[in-house]
């Protein structure tokens, strides 16, 4: 029985698990993002924050540590010179999951963890517009919405409302 245990097992020993999160910490802080599973993104955000937020720290002790964890010299590098200043006065919160739709061979949901922009707790990130066509619906994904309506009953059975979806 898994009594008080607070973390996912993701099908793999602790070794392998704690390898894998670490492996996946380093590609977070090499290439900006990562692409994974929803379980794993979950588990991802604690170890990068806890990364993070002793890089913000910067000194020596603070390095020890993070280099347990991440092995390649030049992630931990990037850490402690690239997010450590970049997070400094955000009090937590640096990373983001976003979903990216599902996988091709499996239909396994994606998300895609990322390292967060905004470099002060209070900044706005501008909202992008919405693409509308030509009689004003908003477009998404190649369809456009229609309006709001509940359909009736005889629509319901015909199909008709799968238009509006």
């Amino acid at each position: 029985m898994r009594h008080r245990a607070k973390n996912r097992q993701l099908s793999r020993t602790s070794e392998h698990r704690r390898a894998m999160l670490s492996n996946m910490a380093t590609s977070l802080f090499l290439h900006g993002k990562v692409v994974t599973t929803v379980a794993k993104a979950k588990e991802l955000r604690p170890v990068a924050e806890k990364l993070i937020t002793l890089a913000r720290r910067g000194d020596l002790h603070a390095r020890r540590l993070v280099e347990r964890r991440i092995k390649d010299k030049s992630a931990s590098g990037k850490l402690f010179k690239e997010y450590g200043p970049r997070f400094a006065a955000r009090p937590g919160g640096y990373t983001r999951i976003i979903r990216l739709g599902h996988r091709v061979g499996m239909a396994r949901r994606r998300r895609g963890s990322s390292c967060w922009r905004r470099s002060r707790p209070g900044a706005k990130t501008p909202k992008t517009p919405r693409r509308q066509d030509a009689k004003g619906y908003e477009v998404r994904r190649g369809r456009k919405s229609a309006p709001f309506c509940i359909p009736n009953l005889a629509s319901w059975r015909l199909g008709v409302w799968a238009s509006w979806l």
